[in-house]
């Protein structure tokens, strides 16, 4: 009787007794129903990481023909992106954005290591941590 729970209800007619009544509990699942789910979720999990791989795969082969060909069409066109196929267009463009912002990252990076190297010199002479040579 040990997995049984009492639940005690109250009838709606008035002056009626409380009954009891015994309701069992769901058993739980078992061992051999939790290996299979782990088996199965293991199974999954290697499909999603091999279709995962599958994309980024095609998305690398789809990269290095679109460079191949944005180097062909520079080569006979300039930077005229006009003359591109549309899809060449797209993905020139998509490229110097991204040449752009990488140009300002390491502008600004170089300036924080420049401002950085700036501030520890001023800090040395505040404390006056001069070497020897320049006094």
């Amino acid at each position: 009787m040990a997995s049984l729970e009492r639940r005690i209800t109250r009838a709606t007619s008035g002056g009626a007794t409380p009954a009891t009544e015994a309701t069992e509990v769901a058993p739980g699942p078992t061992t051999q129903e939790i290996d299979d789910l782990v088996a199965d979720q293991g199974g999954n999990m290697a499909s999603k990481l091999a279709d995962l791989q599958k994309r980024v795969e095609e998305e690398r082969a789809y990269f290095n023909t679109m460079k191949e060909a944005l180097e062909v069409f520079r080569g006979s066109h300039g930077d005229n992106y006009n003359a591109y196929p549309e899809a060449l267009q797209d993905f020139a463009r998509k490229q110097a954005q991204i040449q752009e912002k990488s140009r300002h990252k390491s502008v600004r990076t170089q300036g924080t290591q420049l401002t950085v190297i700036a501030y520890e010199s001023a800090s040395r002479r505040l404390n006056g941590c001069y070497p020897i040579g320049l006094l």
